[in-house]
């Protein structure tokens, strides 16, 4: 990062402590932030601490750079020279919202990433008692050991307290993530999740497991008592999801229940 871009980012900051509004738009509906980074104002490349913006922005609070940076593709899993990213500042700072926003919107960041102390974002948190950040941390720890098939890992991080009635940003419950996971369905279940749990679009689980194709956790999930005739927001049952992704077997086994 160059002297000017330094200065630049430094300007910005200032203007934003004396209370300059950052999201106010221009005849084109562009905000300050907006034209800074198509302009190149902000820079992703790291200072001499290895600090990207989007560190700076995390640590610093400022919730709409850090979604901006985020759009704009910044690296969510830069290191910078003790080894922290920017999920790990904003944690350390307790900036609770921004922390939510990295783990929802860049979920593919490592959570488990170490600093050079060999400490995860989940056991800073732990060790200074963020409770907050802890339960976002843990919950966002759980969706991701669903999506990788990771049965001892969805234990652990229920046993540390993740929430099996959280959503993720796309409002997703764990039951619905886990479609293609027969002992993680039954793991949910045994915990007291519903069968029939409701997405945005009002998807069932079985109308996911239906897209996939999976005839055991088809069958499974009818087992539990999974509505059949379920219908989403475009009144199409699980039949019909099956049909349209032509697994003609998962159609068979549901006509003749």
């Amino acid at each position: 990062m160059t002297k000017v871009q330094v200065e630049k980012q430094l300007c910005i900051k200032q203007l934003r402590k004396k209370g300059a509004d950052i999201n106010i738009q221009d005849s084109e509906e562009n905000t300050p932030l907006q034209l800074a980074t198509d302009h190149e104002i902000i820079k992703f490349e790291p200072d001499k601490n290895n600090k990207t913006p989007l560190h700076y922005a995390a640590e610093e609070g400022y919730f709409e750079l850090v979604k901006l940076l985020i759009e704009k593709r910044a690296d969510i899993n830069a290191r910078d020279s003790d080894g922290k990213t920017p999920l790990q500042l904003a944690k350390e700072k307790e900036n609770g919202e921004i922390t939510e926003l990295l783990l929802n919107e860049a979920i593919e960041a490592d959570i488990n990433v170490q600093d050079f102390y060999g400490k995860t974002p989940l056991q800073l948190a732990t060790e200074k008692r963020h409770l907050e950040v802890m339960k976002a941390l843990s919950n966002a720890g759980l969706f991701y050991a669903i999506s990788q098939k990771d049965f001892r890992s969805v234990e652990h991080y229920f046993n540390i307290g993740a929430d099996v009635n959280s959503r993720d940003n796309n409002d997703l419950a764990p039951l619905h993530k886990a479609y293609g996971h027969k002992d993680i369905i039954e793991f949910f279940l045994n915990r007291g999740l519903s069968v029939n749990d409701l997405d945005k679009n009002k998807w069932t689980p079985l109308h996911y497991a239906a897209k996939s194709g999976n005839l055991e956790v088809i069958k499974f999930l009818i087992s539990r008592g999974a509505d059949i005739n379920a219908k989403d927001s475009n009144n199409l049952k699980p039949l019909h999801i099956a049909a349209q992704y032509g697994h003609k077997d998962v159609v068979e086994v549901v006509i003749w229940k």
